[in-house]
């Protein structure tokens, strides 16, 4: 399953009218939840670049719901996913580097999973740095499966 969520940009889920439930919408899996943090792919609204910013789950509705039948069709741009943590294989035990360093994997990971599915996306640098850091994190566990 998979739920539709309405996203404020920030930690604090600023830029929207948190009254109304305004927001930005992404497709993310089944075990997000209200008041989660999520590292999703924007859209820059002028240059149309790509970038990963940090955003606070408003509201979450499974895809089947009618709440969640109307927030996709309410949806003025194309619904894009947003993958976890877990969903991105990224260790928990990686917690002693600190909170940053998990959201910056975090980050890597989705500009990663963006760029196979749209690969003429066009990011700004700082994503590509976060892409980086992923690129380094998961290469350990790619070449461990490789050799075996």
């Amino acid at each position: 399953m998979a739920k539709f969520v309405r996203v404020g940009y920030g930690h604090d889920g600023r830029g929207v009218n948190k009254a109304t439930g305004e927001g930005y919408v992404y497709l993310v899996n089944d075990n997000v939840r209200t008041k989660a943090i999520i590292q999703p792919v924007a859209t820059h609204y002028i240059s149309q670049k790509k970038f990963v910013t940090t955003g606070q789950v408003l509201h979450a509705y499974k895809t089947t719901s009618a709440k969640g039948q109307e927030t996709e069709q309410d949806s003025p741009k194309k619904i894009e996913q947003a993958l976890t943590r877990a969903d991105l294989g990224i260790n928990p035990t990686e917690k002693f580097k600190g909170k940053e360093y998990m959201q910056e994997l975090t980050r890597g990971g989705n500009v990663s999973a963006y760029k196979q599915a749209n690969p003429s996306a066009e990011f700004y640098e700082k994503s590509e740095k976060a892409l980086e850091t992923y690129d380094s994190y998961s290469k350990q566990f790619i070449d461990k499966g490789e050799n075996k």
